[in-house]
């Protein structure tokens, strides 16, 4: 509701009825809608103390094995999760040895994204957040502009990533994944989706790996989360039961 609340004033949309009018008769104006509507990320290395328990726990679990690590954003917003992730497995040397793919609704985003573009206004936060997270690098080395002026993350970092696009029943999935990160996703759904979606993300996550959901979320009201142990319960961490 917020958001189509936000999507009424910043289209100059009269109502409901003007919107859905619109949205049928004018092709090109979908995409531009999709995009406003997509949920934006706030910033980088959000929760820093779960990308710290990522790096610190998590992440190095994973790497005991030989295989690639193969991670998945579902939904991944305007960015920032991904962004964060590049740069924790850079610092980590695991970016070689990972397998990173990326989902989206919108063409639009992903386009974005897929340039590293960010929003200038929102680095001292980033870099706070970065600070917090306890990265060893100077945050900055991560950044570069572009031929307009534009603030990107390095075009290096993101090279290899797999983009998918994706729709609201999840019908493009990635399987055998050893870590998903679905944060912030399951407050915007109604407990029947929230029963699908997890099922899905558990039928493409492999048994004893890792589902990060946001830090006010949860599976534990759910009847698909007793396929899951909560390895974290303040960092919000779950673990795909063996068997």
């Amino acid at each position: 509701k917020r958001r189509l609340e936000h999507i009424l004033q910043l289209h100059g949309v009269r109502d409901a009825e003007a919107l859905l009018r619109k949205l049928s008769q004018d092709k090109a104006y979908f995409p531009v809608f999709l995009a406003d509507f997509i949920p934006s990320s706030t910033e980088m290395f959000r929760d820093p103390s779960l990308w710290r328990y990522l790096k610190d726990t998590v992440l190095p679990d994973l790497a005991k094995s030989l295989s690639p690590i193969k991670i998945w954003i579902p939904s991944m917003d305007t960015g920032e999760e991904l962004y964060s992730l590049v740069i924790t497995l850079k610092e980590m040397n695991l970016l070689g040895r990972a397998k990173i793919y990326a989902s989206d609704y919108s063409d639009i985003v992903t386009a974005a994204i897929k340039s590293g573009r960010c929003d200038a206004k929102k680095m001292e936060v980033n870099e706070a957040n970065y600070h917090r997270f306890q990265g060893n690098a100077v945050f900055e080395s991560y950044f570069t502009t572009d031929s307009d002026g534009q603030l990107c993350l390095k075009s290096e970092l993101v090279r290899d990533v797999v983009f998918v696009k994706q729709n609201a029943n999840f019908d493009s999935s990635v399987s055998g994944c050893n870590l998903i990160l679905f944060r912030n996703q399951l407050i915007y759904m109604n407990i029947s989706q929230e029963e699908r979606i997890i099922g899905h993300l558990r039928s493409n996550l492999n048994a004893g790996c890792f589902l990060v959901v946001g830090v006010k979320e949860n599976l534990e009201h759910l009847a698909g989360g007793s396929n899951f142990i909560n390895v974290n319960s303040s960092e919000k961490v779950y673990k795909r039961k063996i068997g």
